[in-house]
Formats: structure tokens, sequence, C-alpha cells
């Protein structure tokens, strides 16, 4: 067994979590700014409804995909492949996800416990736009790349994910044998506004090694906000960038705009910003009625903040889909389908 590290045990008090109060002190609470990858805590009985009953219908786009299961841990559980609902909900309840009445997964929560974090990964809002306006092969290439940004998050989370249990009358912080996540995309923001984003749930489950499915230490997980940012961005703008030429402006915050996208397309389509704002502190609640649940904040995917107004729909013209560059006979120029700088900003029309 791999230790990474131990603290002496000070008198404390142990949260659902699994995580010693005493050991916040040593990482006060900051405030994360510039991230478009949020961690928020999912706590309450019925904490995955939403995901698998609500978030479905929210969006009025029946071509919404199911949710896939990613991490090692899913696979020790022999989750492979869509998510199942029941199996979804039963692990966000602590139990085996494949059996049945109330065979717990490690320890019973209880109704307060932490069930899970959602961490959503949202796309700069240029390539949100990019996604709505393109041509289908453009449209399958920009989600290849948002798939592969949120996959390489998740991988990261996974290289660091840990827990902690008492040894020997110390706190013993152990390397964690994968998590159990839950990857559901989505295509617009709850005005429809464009926005490419994934939620991903991890379960406050992950197995130790010496086979006990304990929670998993969050600490980490809500420290490292801005670097999930930062893994998610490069990534997705190192894969734009090799499939579709893209250019772009200069990381604010380390989230960068497509190169050529006027600034008044990015606020024409960010009215989703001041209330993503206004709930991005608060924790998912789980209630009985699922109707009741306070879905996850949204982020607009810009670099910034921009006010604007929430209240009903805006009679907006679509940009003019991109016009592509014909392909030359030099194979480096760019492909028929390939959008440059240059006719990115017919997005502007």
């Amino acid at each position: 067994m791999h230790l990474t590290t131990t603290y002496p045990t000070p008198p404390r008090k142990v949260t659902d979590e699994c995580t010693p109060v005493w050991a916040r002190w040593r990482h006060p609470p900051r405030e994360v700014v510039g991230v478009t990858a949020r961690v928020i805590t999912l706590k309450g009985g019925g904490a995955g409804e939403y995901y698998v009953k609500e978030l479905p219908s929210y969006y009025l786009d029946p071509g919404e995909p199911a949710g896939l299961w990613h991490g090692h841990g899913a696979q020790l559980l022999g989750l492979d492949g869509e998510v199942d609902d029941g199996q979804f909900l039963r692990l966000m309840a602590g139990l085996d996800p494949h059996g049945t009445g109330n065979t717990p997964l490690g320890r019973t929560y209880g109704e307060s416990s932490v069930r899970g974090f959602d961490v959503t990964a949202s796309a700069a809002k240029s390539v949100s736009v990019l996604f709505a306006v393109g041509d289908p092969r453009v449209r399958d290439e920009v989600l290849a790349a948002h798939d592969t940004a949120a996959a390489t998050m998740v991988r990261w989370v996974e290289a660091h994910a840990h827990t902690r249990f008492r040894m020997g009358g110390d706190v013993a912080v152990v390397d964690a044998e994968g998590i159990v996540a839950a990857a559901f995309r989505q295509h617009t923001s709850r005005v429809l506004d464009p926005q490419l984003h994934t939620h991903v749930v991890i379960a406050n489950r992950v197995r130790s090694p010496d086979g006990r499915w304990l929670a998993l230490d969050a600490i980490s997980l809500k420290l490292d906000q801005r670097t999930l940012s930062a893994v998610y961005h490069s990534t997705l703008r190192s894969e734009l960038t090799g499939r579709l030429g893209v250019g772009w402006q200069e990381p604010v915050n380390g989230i960068a705009e497509m190169a050529g996208v006027a600034e008044v397309v990015l606020e024409e389509f960010s009215t989703r910003t001041p209330a993503s704002n206004a709930v991005s502190t608060r924790n998912l609640t789980g209630s009985p009625t699922p109707s009741t649940a306070t879905p996850p904040p949204e982020s607009d995917g810009g670099s910034n903040a921009k006010p604007s107004s929430i209240h009903g729909p805006r009679n907006v013209t679509p940009p003019t889909p991109p016009t592509y560059m014909p392909a030359g006979s030099n194979n480096s120029r760019p492909s028929a389908t390939t959008p440059t700088v240059s006719s990115t900003r017919r997005l502007v029309g």
C-alpha cells in the first residue's frame, strides 16, 4: 500500500466527507476566479436525480446524448459505456450499483452526507458558437475536441485522487484506485444560448488499496479548480487547432476565445452569466421532489463574466454560418472545411 503522507491525530470532528475539520484549517477557502471548470458538492438523498430526471428535459434538444461512465473505479464496479439511470442513482445513494435492496458500497450515508461532486467543464463561448453554426463535419470535430478535453480533465482528477483513513493512531492519506464518474454532455444553456459543457459527476466513493470503498478526499479537488480549468482549456485549444486549424486570442485567466470572433457575438450569447454567478457558491442539495433540486451553475465559457439580461427569450438573428476557404494545391493550406481567422469573422454576419 502506497502512503502519500500521514498526519498526527489532533482532537477533531470527522465530517461525512471523511475530511477532518482540522485539515481545512491548513487550506483556508479562497476565491476561485477565471475558471470554467467548477466543482459543486452534491448532498442529500436526491442528489443524483437531477442528472437523470431533470437534466434530459431541462434543455429543449431531444438529441442530447446519454451519460457515459469514466474512471478506473467505474471499471472495478463493472460500469462501462452509457450510464444506466438505476445504477447511477444507486451509486449516488451509496449502494452497490449492481446490488438489490440496501446493499451499501462502503459506509452507509446519512441524510445530509456528501454523495458526490459535479465538475462542470464549459467551452469558451466562441467555441460553442462555432459548434452551433458549423456544418456537420465542424460540429463533429468540435464535439470530439470537447470530449477529449473533458476526458483529459477526468484523468487528471483520477491521477490525483486520494482518500484518508486511520492507521496506527495517525490519519493516513493514500492514493485511491481510481474514481467513479459519469459524464453528461449538454450543448445549450438553460436559456438556450449555445453553451457546450459537460457535467462530470464524481461519486464520493473510491477504492482504497486495502479493498475498502471509502470517501474521496475532496480537499485537493476543491483547491484545484483553476488547474482543472487549465487542463480542460489547454487540451481543447490544442485539439481544435489540430483538427480545424483554429487560431486563438491571448488567454485571459487561462481561457482564450477563438481569433477573429467579435466581442459583440460573445456578449450576445452570454445571457447565462449573471444567474450562474448568483448560484456558483451553492451546494446542489437533493430533495425528495426532483423539481426542487437546485441545478448546478453553468459558466458562460468566457474568461470574464459579462453583464446581460436573463429575463425571457430574445429576438436574436443567428450569425451567418462561417464560410471556408477552398482547398488549394498546397497540402499545408486549410481544407475546404477548415475554419480560418478570416472565415471565423463571418460569425458576426
